[in-house]
């Protein structure tokens, strides 16, 4: 053989590479060039020193002396047979031991086993379109790789099977079987990375996955696009929300093609059997969030309240396509679906929320139930929609109940969302007997019914929401009704004056209580009602063959004949001053309370009247109206608010006022200053005060002359 023909690159091993690079970037290619370029013309090529001239000098030494080393070096690197263990292995099962280029020349050149290298020579390589001196050193590494080191290509081999994940999963165990699904392909999938760079974001992207779906270790929340860039801190939101739409496209590609090549992933049968049925059972394109966890429940696993189990559940369910969306109108708060998108921004999204606001608003504002063709006619009026669609929104809202019997479908909105304690009322009223029913068994009903929520209603507010509106009508000051319904909601007197002009004859207690209950459906009003009422002015009784009846006031004169007594409407008012006396500062209520007790027949509404123009009444205004005589006024007051401090100059100035009746005002403004060192402001507010709290100021200072309200 000519030895100043062989290839540097061939014997590249037998110098360093700076002199070698040097050598080829000055054409100098053989061993030939070599012993014909001296140590003085190579040590002045630009940037070499006396260290690689040293080098280069006993290289050529080496080709002098001992030529037999470097053939025999040379005939080594010269193509071998490759072992039969390694010829039937695809070059691309360890396309990462060699070089990009390298590999790319061989596929398009039509080389796939390793077998087919034993004839291609590092000279043959270079012949190649395209090829050249780097390439052929590249393609000369891996030969040297492969014929010393076929234990690193058996386990490249090995290693770029495909592997079936995950190894074992049951449907009862989701959980742990999907959890481990994703962890395994993930790692194959930086196994096979070609990069670094590729490495990295891969395992960025998994770490958005698991933040976003709330299946990291150490969160349990799932975390927006925003708050994952936050976390990660080097990454902008968009490109997060990126990241996270190219995972969700690979698993649903993996998913439907059942493997993926490049990374050696082959999907169980058992998670793609899984896969398919749910798949096949969830057909709609919309399922309320409790709906679809209900059907995943009864066919397939029990879901627990772990967040990572919910987690891993809904990015199987992004797979499958499905979002988990949330409405942003004000009267659907809360409002969660499931609806199948192609892409976030599926206009079917926003139709959906749309005329789902719609049926809603129209079911609250409607408070009760309606067939589905009724409901139909009236949404269609304002938005163009199929029934179909109207269908959809009723089966998978939460706020609509279904009352569907077998091919009738009725929708109503549910109690507890309805918008107002007044059409809660109006629900519960409807469902009812047509009866009254007093404000706090209605309110009862209301908070029965919204037990499972935070909202309560007190008998007091819901009458405040009811008084103003016509629907609702009040009976008896308690008891409420519908305005639609034909119940009697008279007071008591005239409803009974009704009684005598329906018969018009006397009626005893029994046969007026008798027509309240048959005729006017009057329950509430009891005999005793009956009989307390008959001893009103209002009415007459008369008194035949030792028989008692009544009649009305209008219908006395025609049994003149009889023995007509009329109630008196006088009261003896000295019983009434002794209860005050005894009891002195009552409210209006407890002075009534004391008279029935004392067997004294008077109304609130007549005391009231009675008692304000009364000269030995004294009405007292501390937070309720109190009654007392006026003899004993000032010892009431004594006996009650002595002990406060700023009451005491309220005593002095009532004193002074007892031995002088008329004070002009700066003569009690000046008093004050003396005797209490109050300044004249404070003065003005407290005569201010007394002025507005206490009425014996009003009987005992001229308005007119002396007195200016500050």
């Amino acid at each position: 053989m000519d030895f100043e023909k062989i290839q540097l690159v061939d014997i590249r091993d037998l110098l360093s590479n700076s002199v070698y690079n040097i050598l080829i970037d000055n054409n100098i290619s053989t061993v030939g060039d070599v012993l014909n370029f001296s140590i003085s013309s190579f040590e002045s090529i630009r940037g070499v020193g006396p260290h690689k001239g040293h080098d280069y000098e006993l290289f050529k030494q080496l080709l002098k002396k001992k030529p037999a080393k470097v053939i025999k070096r040379y005939k080594e690197t010269l193509p071998r047979v490759i072992p039969e263990n390694l010829c039937a292995i695809d070059i691309e099962c360890v396309e990462h031991l060699m070089h990009k280029s390298v590999f790319k020349l061989l596929i398009s050149n039509e080389y796939k086993k390793l077998g087919d290298l034993t004839d291609l020579s590092v000279e043959k390589f270079m012949q190649f379109k395209t090829s050249g001196k780097i390439k052929a050193e590249k393609y000369a590494d891996f030969l040297v790789v492969a014929l010393k080191k076929p234990d690193l290509i058996i386990q490249a081999y090995q290693v770029s099977l495909p592997v079936i994940i995950p190894s074992e999963f049951q449907v009862d165990d989701f959980y742990n079987g999907f959890s481990l699904f994703i962890n395994e392909c993930y790692k194959l999938r930086i196994r096979h990375a070609g990069s670094s760079k590729k490495k990295r974001i891969i395992e960025k992207s998994k770490r958005i996955v698991q933040n976003h779906f709330a299946v990291a270790d150490n969160n349990g929340k799932a975390q927006s696009c925003l708050e994952i860039s936050k976390l990660l801190n080097d990454i902008s939101v968009e490109r997060v929300r990126q990241l996270l739409y190219i995972e969700i496209d690979y698993f649903k590609k993996l998913f439907a093609e059942g493997t993926d090549s490049g990374s050696g992933i082959i999907i169980s049968e058992a998670l793609l059997s899984f896969y398919t049925d749910l798949k096949a059972c969830l057909f709609s394109k919309v399922y309320a969030e409790d709906l679809l966890y209900k059907i995943v429940r009864d066919k397939f696993f029990n879901l627990n309240s772990d967040s990572k189990q919910h987690g891993y559940l809904i990015f199987m369910l992004r797979i499958l396509g499905f979002y988990l969306e949330r409405s942003s109108h004000d009267l659907l708060s809360h409002e969660s679906v499931f609806l199948k998108l192609s892409e976030l921004r599926d206009p079917f999204k926003k139709r959906y929320f749309n005329l789902s606001a719609q049926v809603c608003r129209f079911l609250n504002n409607y408070v009760l139930s309606i067939d589905i063709n009724s409901l139909f006619i009236e949404i269609s009026k304002t938005v163009d929609c199929s029934l179909d669609e109207i269908l959809l929104v009723c089966e998978n809202s939460s706020f609509v109940d279904n009352l569907s019997v077998n091919d009738a479908y009725f929708f109503q909105m549910k109690f507890s969302r309805l918008s107002s304690f007044e059409k809660m009322a109006y629900r519960v009223l409807k469902e009812g007997e047509e009866k009254p029913i007093s404000r706090y068994e209605l309110a009862r009903k209301i908070n029965e019914r919204l037990i499972e929520t935070d909202r309560h209603v007190t008998a007091d507010n819901l009458v405040a929401q009811l008084v103003v509106h016509e629907r609702f009508k009040c009976q008896v000051r308690v008891s409420w009704v519908l305005k639609e319904w034909d119940v009697n909601i008279d007071k008591i007197k005239d409803v009974l004056a009704k009684c005598f002009r329906i018969e018009k004859k006397p009626l005893s207690i029994i046969e007026i209580h008798d027509i309240l209950l048959h005729v006017f459906k009057r329950d509430n009003i009891s005999i005793e009602t009956v009989r307390q009422y008959m001893h009103r002015p209002h009415f007459f009784s008369i008194t035949n063959d030792g028989e008692r009846k009544y009649i009305s006031k209008e219908y006395a004169h025609v049994y003149s004949d009889f023995s007509v007594r009329r109630n008196s409407n006088k009261l003896n008012w000295r019983l009434v001053l002794d209860i005050l006396n005894k009891y002195p500062a009552l409210s209006l209520s407890n002075l009534l309370a004391h008279c029935q007790r004392a067997n004294i027949d008077v109304s609130m509404n007549m005391l009231s009247k009675y008692l304000s123009n009364k000269d030995w009444v004294k009405i007292s205004y501390d937070g309720l109206r109190k009654y007392s005589v006026v003899s004993n006024y000032v010892e009431i007051l004594e006996a009650e608010e002595q002990a406060k401090p700023v009451n005491k100059i309220k005593f002095s100035i009532l004193e002074k006022l007892d031995r002088n009746d008329k004070k002009p005002l700066s003569d009690i403004i000046k008093f004050c200053e003396l005797k209490h060192n109050m300044t004249k402001p404070n003065a003005y507010k407290l005569v201010s005060k007394m002025e507005a709290d206490m009425e014996i100021i009003k009987d005992v200072i001229d308005r007119k002359t002396y007195v200016r309200k500050y």
